[in-house]
Order: structure tokens, then C-alpha cells, then sequence
């Protein structure tokens, strides 16, 4: 059962009531959703303290908590949305799964939500903690490693760099090939897989300019399951990453 957490109703005797509704009703295990968009701004907001309450009544009704995904604006929530999640990291044992950070919320760049990343992935680590991140919608960071990775690429300034670069290449009406002439390697190390394939390579990574038309064909010819892996960001599926790309060429 999907429980969707959106309000700010925390009283031990509602989570209880709650807990024991979803097992009353056969359910053996629960994913949480923790809209922290909402739930931080509402008075007495998602604290790491709720949470482990909430975690306790599930365990007292024996059920599982699946799954833990948290929706977080990391831009516009500045400092307190950052220290929220933090919070919620360092009780991640009470729920006994990996979380998913969802970085989505009105307005949000996921370029501009890589400090407040920086922090969140930092606790992870320091407290062995399994975490997924969705930067945006078809931009996903599959697990801790990868989120280490684009931090690090970002941090030698590849990722970064190219990224700066698309959009100065978009604003100067550049052509594919000046355009990848100039982002390096960040596009050029690109891994085509096919997901029905559990990750084998189907295709060559583009290794220059002139690949890249074989790339786009590419894409153009494989199902939706191909997915595009680059600098430690995973491109949902095909669509995804022409959606990408159309907006820069």
C-alpha cells in the first residue's frame, strides 16, 4: 500500500489508528510518501522525531516499511528543506529501507539543488545509508555511488562545464558540432544500455562530434527502455534524453 503523507496530523493516537487501519485491512507493507514541500511549511512540520514515531506504529502493527520516498524542493526550501532531510536521513534506520529524495518542487533547477545535494549525499555516507536521488523528472541518480560520482564530476568540473556550456551553446545558436566540440567529455562518455538487457551495452558511447548523429539515431531506433548514463546521472528512457538534448540543440 502506498501511504501518502501530505498534512501535518502527527498525534501518536492518529498514526496508531492509522497503522492499524492499513493492517485491518490486509495490508502487509506500506511505501511512504513525505511531501516535505508541505509538510516543512505547515506548523510542527516533518521532524526526524515524527518520523521515528511513525516508523514505531508500523512496526508495532508488523508491517514493513517497503519503501521511503521523500519530496523535497532543495531550491526553493533553501537551508530548512536541506535540514529537514538531513534530520529524516539520521533516523533512516527507524524505517529499515533505502529513501528515494525526490529533489522536485516549484521552480526547482536541479543544477541549482547540487549544494544542498552535497549535504544530504555527505549524511548518507557518513551514516551508511541507502539513497536514490531524482534530481528532476527523467534525470534520476540511481543509488549513492552515482550520487558521489556526479558531485565529484562536478567538483573536476566536467558535468558542470558542460553543462554551462549547452545553455551558452543554445544562446549563440551554435551547431551540434561546435556544440560538442565544446562540452568535452561529459556527452561524449555517454553509455547507451538497454534496460531489457539488465544493462548490457547495445551501442557504442559516442566518442566525437561525428557520433553524435549516430547517437540520436540511436535513440531513435531502440525502444523506450534505452537508457542514457552520464557523469552519474541516468537518463529515464529515450524520450527522456531527446527531451534533454532538444533543449540545447
Amino acid at each position: 500500500m502506498n501511504l501518502a503523507v501530505r498534512s501535518a496530523i502527527y498525534g501518536d493516537r492518529s498514526l496508531e489508528e492509522t497503522a492499524r487501519a492499513i493492517a485491518e485491512a490486509g495490508y502487509e507493507a506500506v511505501q511512504l510518501d513525505l511531501d516535505l514541500n508541505r509538510l516543512g511549511a505547515a506548523e510542527g512540520g516533518l521532524t526526524a522525531a515524527v518520523a521515528g514515531r511513525m516508523a514505531e506504529a508500523m512496526e508495532r502493527e508488523k508491517l514493513t516499511v517497503a519503501a521511503v520516498r521523500v519530496e523535497v524542493d532543495l531550491v526553493g526550501g533553501g537551508v530548512a528543506a536541506v535540514s529537514r532531510v538531513v534530520e529524516l536521513l539520521q533516523r533512516a534506520d527507524d524505517f529499515g529501507t533505502d529513501l528515494l529524495i525526490t529533489t522536485s518542487g516549484p521552480g526547482s533547477d536541479w543544477t541549482e539543488a547540487i549544494g544542498g545535494l552535497e549535504e544530504v549525499v555527505a549524511v548518507a555516507a557518513e551514516h551508511d545509508i541507502g539513497l536514490a536521488v531524482e534530481l528532476a523528472p527523467g534525470m534520476a541518480i540511481a543509488d549513492l555511488d552515482d550520487a558521489e560520482l556526479l558531485l565529484e564530476t562536478i567538483e573536476q568540473d566536467n558535468l558542470g562545464l558542460a553543462m554551462d556550456l549547452l545553455a551558452e551553446a543554445e544562446r549563440q545558436h551554435l551547431s551540434p558540432a561546435d556544440l560538442l566540440e565544446r562540452v568535452g567529455d561529459a556527452l561524449l562518455a555517454a553509455t547507451l544500455t538497454d534496460a531489457s538487457t539488465n544493462g548490457d551495452r547495445v551501442a557504442p558511447s559516442p566518442r566525437s562530434a561525428t557520433d553524435f548523429g549516430e547517437l540520436v539515431d540511436l535513440l531513435n531506433q531502440y525502444s523506450p527502455d534505452v537508457l542514457i548514463v552520464a557523469g552519474g546521472v541516468q537518463f529515464a528512457d529515450a524520450a527522456a534524453t531527446r527531451h534533454f538534448l532538444a533543449r540545447f540543440l
